[in-house]
């Protein structure tokens, strides 16, 4: 494929040909011909590309600015901001999965005496905030896969499930009442199992916990020193 620059030369060469084969003239007033018509041209083409040159610059601004702005309107503070509403969108489109058991037992062989004695001296309570309505969608699989590795598990509920089972509260559901769900949810865990482990873990349905890595990281402290541990999100 011919460039630009090449297109206009073959054209001047051609005109060239046409104008020697049918003018006559000294060979002054031919040169004279050809440096003007070779200029013209020159400054054709030149403004030809300038002209495509700032149309294209054109085209590009309006798609960075347009992508820009689409990036605006979706901003991570907008997700952020909307994490309720997502939240809500993602109940309503999950449906309850047939149970499969887990059990990977037999892909672990590695060295994992570590872990097993961290499991005998560093007690681990895991109380799990849940609700009636996210028992099939959320908590079955935090009840089949990390929270196995709790020395204790314990789901709070707004309602007593005995088959799943659950601690019901006598406090309703909703983001407004989770303050008074979750102190009435470590109150419960005080007077019921205060002696039975050296650490008590609260978690949403929807979290995830290497529970090794949470002991290897707690080995450290003294359970009977009081102290907090938290993550913000």
């Amino acid at each position: 494929m011919l460039s630009n620059s090449d297109s206009v030369f073959n054209l001047i060469k051609t005109i060239l040909i046409i104008v020697f084969s049918v003018f006559g003239g000294t060979q002054s007033s031919r040169l004279t011909f050809v440096f003007g018509l070779a200029f013209g041209l020159g400054i054709s083409f030149l403004l030809a590309c300038f002209t495509s040159l700032t149309s294209f610059r054109k085209t590009i601004d309006h798609t960075s600015n347009t992508f820009r702005s689409f990036l605006d309107t979706r901003s991570l503070m907008q997700v952020t901001t909307n994490q309720k509403d997502m939240h809500d969108i993602m109940d309503k489109n999950l449906r309850p999965i047939k149970q499969v058991l887990v059990d990977d037992s037999h892909f672990h062989h590695d060295n994992n005496s570590v872990a097993k004695d961290l499991e005998k001296n560093i007690r681990v309570l895991c109380w799990i905030m849940t609700g009636p309505q996210n028992l099939d969608k959320r908590a079955i699989h935090v009840k089949l896969t990390w929270a196995k590795r709790c020395n204790i598990l314990i789901f709070i509920s707004s309602v007593t499930n005995t088959s799943f089972p659950t601690i019901g509260l006598n406090i309703s559901e909703g983001r407004e009442h989770l303050t008074g769900k979750t102190m009435q949810a470590f109150r419960y865990v005080y007077e019921h199992y205060k002696d039975q482990a050296d650490w008590f873990m609260k978690a949403d349905d929807d979290t995830y916990v290497i529970l090794e890595n949470l002991r290897y990281f707690l080995k450290d402290y003294k359970p009977s020193e009081p102290v907090f541990f938290w993550a913000s999100f």
